[in-house]
């Protein structure tokens, strides 16, 4: 596994292109969107953090009290029909976890503070 804290933007770019072509790794939701793991590693390294909390919540997406959330993220790249239901729950984060992607842990919230269950790059 690559460590993430260790090589350039450009260079985790190139490897990272490199390895998408072997395999792709999707994420399905029970509420019926799909997802790359790859494309969720990009936007957590744009974020400039290793981590994104779950943040699940059953909100239209203009009310989530957690816009830096995984839940957030997945509304914005999933279905646009299914925008006012929750994305994430436990099974995704099970799912990103097999992936060898990540690994799940508690994280603080950018956007409330406080402690919650998320997901890390796995460095």
């Amino acid at each position: 596994m690559l460590n993430v804290q260790k090589i350039s933007t450009v260079t985790y770019r190139i490897l990272l292109t490199a390895r998408r072509r072997q395999r792709n790794e999707i994420i399905y939701s029970r509420y019926g969107t799909s997802y790359d793991a790859y494309d969720l590693v990009d936007h957590i390294r744009e974020s400039d953090k290793t981590y994104i909390i779950q943040g699940q919540q059953a909100h239209a997406l203009g009310d989530h009290t957690k816009p830096s959330s995984l839940d957030v993220w997945m509304h914005k790249n999933g279905d646009p029909n299914k925008v006012h239901t929750k994305q994430v729950d436990n099974d995704v984060i099970e799912q990103l976890v097999r992936t060898g992607l990540f690994r799940e842990s508690k994280f603080k919230c950018p956007d409330n503070g406080r402690v919650l269950k998320g997901i890390e790059i796995v460095s």
